[in-house]
Parts: C-alpha cells; sequence; structure tokens
C-alpha cells in the first residue's frame, strides 16, 4: 500500500513553535518515513524550520505558498501541498493530513494530551487502516469526527462549485484538522475539481471559513458516496449519545451522533439535509452560524433535547460526564420531578454556578442550598442560600419543615457525622415519593476515610449499608422498636441503591 502525507506548515521563529516543529518532524519520522509527503510553507515561518527540513531525512515534497493565496489558517498550506501532488501526478491508496497545531499558541497540558491522544489513536493507526478501511467502501478516516454545529451550506455550494456531485454530505467536521483520505475520496478529485480550488485565496475570494479543511473539505468523500471511518472505537458512558449537545471533548459520545448522521445519510445520500447539531462551547451553545448563551438556547430552542449532562458539561460542572458522571444517572431518576413545583435542598453551595444546572433542568423547582459559610442570599427566582450547619439537626429540621423539600442531595462537608445527622434528620421530613441523594461516596475509603470520618465511629457509606438491613423483610430482627428512624426507615424506604460514587435513596410513594 502506498501513502502520502498532506501536511500544512507554519512556523514563525519562537520557542514554542520550533519545540513543536521538531515534534512533528519526529512524529512523521516515526509513522511515515517511507511515505512521500507534500508540505505547504505557509507565509510567516522563519528561515529555522527551512533549515530544518533540509536536513530531514524523509521524502519530502516542499511548495512555499504563494503570497496571493496567504490567509492566517492552514488552507492555503494545504493548498499548495496539494497543488503540488496534483502536478506530480502521483496517486496514492492513502493520504494523511495534518497540521504544525499548536504553534501560534502557548504550550499547555492540553496540547500535550490532544497530541498524544492523536498520535495514539490516528497516526500510530497505519497498518489498521491498511487492513479495514478499503478505499472503495471509505473515503475519509480519522479519530475526532463530531457533528458541525450548522449546516454549511455555504461549503457545499462552492466545492459542488468546483468539483461537482450528485452527492449530499453527511454534516460531520474532522477535529483539529487531523484526517486521511482515500484514494477513493481524493484521486476524483485532483482529477477533476476546477483549476481555481488551487489558485485562488479560499478565504478572501471565496467567502469559506478559516477552518475549511477541518470542517468542509473531508466531505469530498461524501460527494462520491464513501462513509467515514472510524481509526479508533470510543466507548460512550452515556446510553442517550445520540441526544442532546455535542461537546468537542467526548470523543465517544461524539462518535456515536456521527454514527447517527451516517445511518440516516445512507438511506439517501442525494436528498440527505443536514441541519446542524447544536455545540456546548463553555457555558454557549454554537448552533445554526449563531452562538447562544446557555439559559437563552434552552428558551429559544425547547424543541431540541438538551440533557443534564449537557447542562453540566457547560457550565463545567464536575458532576458531568467529564468527571464523576453523576448527571447521566441523575437524568433517570430525576425526570420524573422535571415538570413538578417542587423544592430540592442541596447540602453545599460551591461552586454556586452548580445550583443554576439545577434551575435549567428543573422547569419550576426551587433550590434551597445551605452551607456553613457565607451570608443568605438569593441567586435569581428560584435559587436561595441559607447558612447553618448541616450537623445540626434543629436548624435542618427547621429548614426541611419551613421548605419541605422532595428532593435532598448532600453534596456538603462530606463529614462522616454530619452527614449521618442530615439523613437521619431529613428522611423523614421529605415525604412520600421523595428521593435523597449522598454523593462523593469516595471520601469514605481509602485515604479520605481517616480525614473524613474523624470523631464519627462509621463513615457515611457504612451507615447506608446498615440501613440495608432496616428495610428488608428478611431482617426483622435487626430492627429495634425504640429507634424511630430505623423505624421509619423500616416503613417507608422503598430502595437504596449505589451509582458510581453516589447513593439514591428512593422513599415510598403516597
Amino acid at each position: 500500500m502506498r501513502h502520502a502525507v498532506i501536511f500544512s506548515s507554519f512556523v514563525p521563529e519562537t520557542e514554542v513553535a520550533l519545540s513543536l516543529s521538531k515534534y512533528y518532524l519526529d512524529l512523521l519520522e516515526t509513522y511515515h518515513k517511507d511515505s512521500d509527503i507534500y508540505l505547504g510553507i505557509n507565509t510567516g515561518s522563519g528561515p529555522t524550520w527551512r533549515k530544518m527540513l533540509r536536513d530531514s531525512t524523509l521524502k519530502l515534497n516542499i511548495a512555499e505558498v504563494d503570497p496571493k493565496l496567504h490567509v492566517n489558517s492552514d488552507v492555503s498550506g494545504f493548498q499548495a501541498a496539494l497543488d503540488l501532488l496534483r502536478q506530480s501526478h502521483h496517486r496514492y491508496d492513502y493520504y494523511w493530513f495534518g497540521h504544525t497545531k499548536g504553534v501560534s499558541h502557548s504550550a499547555d497540558a492540553q496540547l500535550t494530551s490532544l497530541l498524544d491522544e492523536l498520535e495514539r489513536n490516528f497516526w500510530s493507526k497505519r497498518l489498521y487502516v491498511e487492513e479495514h478501511c478499503s478505499p472503495e467502501v471509505y473515503g475519509v478516516f480519522g479519530s475526532h469526527f463530531m457533528p458541525a454545529s450548522n449546516s454549511h451550506s455555504d461549503i457545499s455550494e462552492f466545492l459542488k462549485s468546483v468539483y461537482p456531485s450528485p452527492f449530499k454530505h453527511i454534516g460531520y467536521i474532522t477535529t483539529y484538522t487531523f484526517f486521511g483520505l482515500t484514494s477513493g475520496a481524493l484521486d476524483p478529485f485532483l482529477e477533476r475539481a476546477d483549476d481555481l480550488f488551487f489558485n485562488q485565496n479560499l478565504i478572501n475570494h471565496s467567502g469559506l471559513s478559516r477552518y475549511f479543511f477541518e470542517g468542509g473539505f473531508s466531505w469530498i468523500s461524501d460527494f462520491v458516496g464513501l462513509e467515514p471511518f472510524f481509526t479508533a472505537e470510543y466507548k460512550s458512558k452515556n446510553p442517550s449519545a445520540t441526544l442532546g449537545l455535542c461537546h468537542p471533548m467526548l470523543l465517544a459520545d461524539n462518535q456515536e451522533k456521527v454514527r447517527s448522521l451516517i445511518e440516516a445519510w445512507r438511506q439517501d445520500k442525494a436528498d440527505f439535509a443536514y441541519t446542524g447539531w447544536p455545540v456546548g462551547v463553555g457555558s454557549t451553545v454554537h448552533y445554526d452560524g449563531n452562538i447562544y448563551e446557555l439559559p437563552e438556547f434552552i428558551e429559544q430552542f425547547p424543541h431540541l433535547t438538551i440533557t443534564l449532562d449537557d447542562i453540566g458539561l457547560c457550565l463545567a460542572s464536575d458532576r458531568a460526564s467529564s468527571s464523576h458522571n453523576f448527571l447521566v444517572k441523575y437524568e433517570k431518576i430525576f425526570a420524573p420531578f422535571r415538570e413538578q413545583d417542587i423544592n430540592i435542598l442541596h447540602i453545599g453551595t460551591r461552586p454556586k454556578e452548580s445550583l443554576r444546572m439545577w434551575t435549567y433542568f428543573f422547569r419550576s423547582a426551587n433550590i434551597i442550598a445551605v452551607d456553613e459559610e457565607g451570608t443568605p442570599e438569593l441567586l435569581g427566582e428560584r435559587i436561595r442560600i441559607e447558612i447553618g450547619d448541616q450537623g445540626d439537626a434543629a436548624f435542618m429540621s427547621a429548614i426541611a419543615r419551613r421548605y419541605q423539600p422532595k428532593i435532598v442531595i448532600d453534596d456538603g462537608s462530606h463529614i462522616s457525622n454530619k452527614q449521618i445527622s442530615s439523613l437521619q434528620t431529613l428522611l423523614p421530613l421529605i415525604g412520600h415519593g421523595g428521593l435523597y441523594v449522598v454523593e462523593d461516596l469516595h471520601t469514605c475509603v481509602d485515604r479520605l476515610r481517616q480525614f473524613y470520618t474523624r470523631d464519627s465511629e462509621m463513615t457515611i457509606l457504612d451507615y447506608l449499608l446498615k440501613m440495608l438491613r432496616y428495610y428488608s423483610p428478611e431482617n426483622d430482627s435487626d430492627r429495634h422498636q425504640d429507634d424511630e428512624f430505623v423505624n421509619f426507615c423500616a416503613k417507608n424506604v422503598y430502595n437504596i441503591g449505589f451509582f458510581n460514587k453516589m447513593a439514591v435513596i428512593e422513599l415510598n410513594p403516597a
């Protein structure tokens, strides 16, 4: 099998750029030492980069970007490299696209992690691609596919103007612009595409985005009816991965979403109409060419599914699937309450932004948050903060009797005797069908146990396991007739479930 690399480079005379450029040369040396490499050098690259290329033992074919094509992105470098390939009349089975990502920014751990991920699941997959990615079936391959935030009909129309096709695009983007094309996709384009594609400034003259090669160019594969191929199979933690927002960091969920698009496209490649998929970026949602604040998007598009995990990811909650992964479970157990006018007692207030998450998910619920520090305050119309110690039974009892919560979430001190006190005080006061949740049970084991247990004889986890006997019909002898809490549990607890560092206690319905 013959392989070629299409590489766009921009390497100014900075320490970060030169360090990263060495990384990319070493990467190509490792995985494509025997491949022909077509490399475009963008305007602004310094002499050190050119010397590094001259000294390299790689099979380099170098094209300097024409100044009239220069743009502040990888687009012109790819154009120059592709034009050099086209004029060479050499053809290959597989074409690997990459660029000097990160050279214009400060080096950080996030970039390092991304490059490691790409090396592991893209660049190192050469033999896997040869064995499984047939150019007769697949046209584009990569590890980081995700749905585009809008239809990008302008990109599709431009590509069809230089490369007419009967088929529609699927709607994915090749995130970070590391992807491959098979001969089945790229060779016809090189033979038939209009010269304008290679000889004009695509951004200034065609109005395309500087992200054209990340989100658009690979659609030439769709245009000839070939499917995307995944060089890595990610396993999603989310059974509803094909619903809700798209988040760039959730590779497995994005893969499931793209698979659903491919399946729909297969049914009618000529008339498939991709309309866009909302993408969560920080606390905003990008959709259909616009950027919305999260609450604005929820209000404006009530017909679109927004999951609780989506909300948590947008608000950088540690409960989201990027961290503790509580919210996927919460979505299920809280679903019956989503439209109800109830009160939710939340023990712990940090970070306060996390409290707003609940108001975005529950349509009418009020959130009463308790913390030991700070001052009482209102956060918007539906969040009230009360100050007090969760281990103070009188205070917690007064709060519960005043607000009558249907759901209690303990994410407070994590100190065992206080958690046990809160549980004993509040559980009998939340009423039939209520829920009591204790988070972060990992504080009850290993090194954290001693710190959080302190003067208590048992952890909250020990206590919850003991409670399992209280409501089990097989253990009547273990119940203590003089213990009101034990008797309450025996008569009213419907279920105690343990899920991924949290426990959920369900009370019997009315």
